[in-house]
């Protein structure tokens, strides 16, 4: 199946590859900010669907917009929400809500959204840079509110490890970033791996001890069968439907492109009638010029074919221009975008 790259993400500089990027195109607005994308913000997405798609708006959002920290804030702290909707879920409750901006910390500052900066995406451009961080902007925490709640799972050290996971993505970016881009693949892949079964380990205990603490019934399995079954599981299913990661050496754009559409394709016809992803995540790292693209295969309509599902092209990030430890924060949040998508569905 051909597919021209140019459909999906973004026009190509064929000399320079991917210099010049294109997202839909956005119009300037300005917004009070609220805890999830605000309606100025949306009113910038020309795209309809994308639009009023709440998990696909937020994640463009999340990603170019916000401040990003690693605290949540302790007055919008809901660390058993993420829980409680999965269990809704599973029961087919027809008060079953999901919302991906529930799940994670984002403090308001109601500000105008073009206040200062521009932040309009003016010029449809989807290169990210240094030029509107650090200023006083929401803040979004990368990690997961029920990841950060520990007081019933002290014992994992589980924020501990995340933090130190931090620190080591940006370790091997500072390392690799210059020469040897293919080197920086290798080793955040490695990291990539294992950071996300930490995180699903996490996850799958504190449901645990949340089906047990509400006497959920039929969900008693113990902490230690579940990870011995649902935690290989999870993991498998996270890098077979929902997350991809590759780089130009291995596989082109188009052929990456194709990937996502064909993880969203799987899902959606392999649903059966219950909930499903209706969006799978990908990473593609051009080796030759240093630039990180973050994409999103998205399915829309109620038949699964091919003319209902697209490729957004949610940001990219030239690695060279935008200080370390900032990469570091848009690629976790991005992957913990993805874990608990994959999490809420499958769990």
């Amino acid at each position: 199946m051909e597919m021209d790259q140019d459909d999906y993400l973004g026009s190509v500089d064929k000399k320079d590859e991917l210099t010049t990027l294109t997202i839909f195109g956005t119009r300037p607005g300005s917004m009070s900010v609220a805890n999830e994308p605000p309606t100025a913000f949306l009113r910038t997405i020309e795209n309809g669907k994308i639009m009023h798609s709440k998990t696909c708006s937020f994640i463009i959002y999340s990603i170019s917009y916000p401040n990003l920290t690693t605290s949540a804030s302790e007055k919008l702290f809901q660390p058993f929400q993420l829980f409680k909707d999965c269990y809704n879920r599973n029961k087919r409750r027809q008060d079953a809500q999901y919302q991906l901006a529930n799940y994670f910390s984002l403090t308001s500052l109601q500000k105008s959204f073009d206040d200062g900066a521009d932040n309009s995406f003016e010029g449809s451009t989807m290169l990210l840079d240094n030029s509107n961080q650090h200023q006083k902007q929401p803040e979004l925490c990368i990690f997961p509110e029920a990841i950060l709640f520990d007081k019933s799972t002290g014992h994992l050290k589980t924020v501990q490890h995340i933090q130190e996971y931090e620190n080591r993505f940006e370790t091997v970016l500072k390392k690799f970033n210059e020469k040897r881009i293919s080197h920086l693949y290798i080793n955040w892949m490695r990291l990539l791996e294992s950071y996300v079964e930490l995180v699903f380990r996490d996850l799958a205990v504190k449901w645990c001890h949340w089906l047990h603490s509400v006497r959920a019934a039929r969900h008693r399995q113990s902490i230690q069968m579940t990870l011995r079954t649902r935690l290989p599981e999870l993991c498998r299913i996270f890098w077979q439907k929902y997350f991809i990661f590759q780089n130009s050496s291995r596989q082109p754009i188009n052929e990456f492109s194709s990937e996502l559409l064909r993880k969203i394709l799987l899902k959606a016809r392999q649903k059966n009638g219950k909930s499903y992803s209706k969006i799978s995540f990908g990473l593609w790292l051009d080796s030759k010029n240093g630039i990180l693209i973050m994409g999103n295969g998205v399915y829309f309509g109620k038949e699964p074919s091919l003319k209902n599902v697209h490729v957004i092209p949610t940001a990219g990030i030239c690695l060279d221009r935008m200080m370390p430890k900032d990469v570091t924060s848009k690629l976790l949040l991005f992957i913990n975008l993805a874990i608990i998508e994959c999490f809420y569905n499958e769990a």
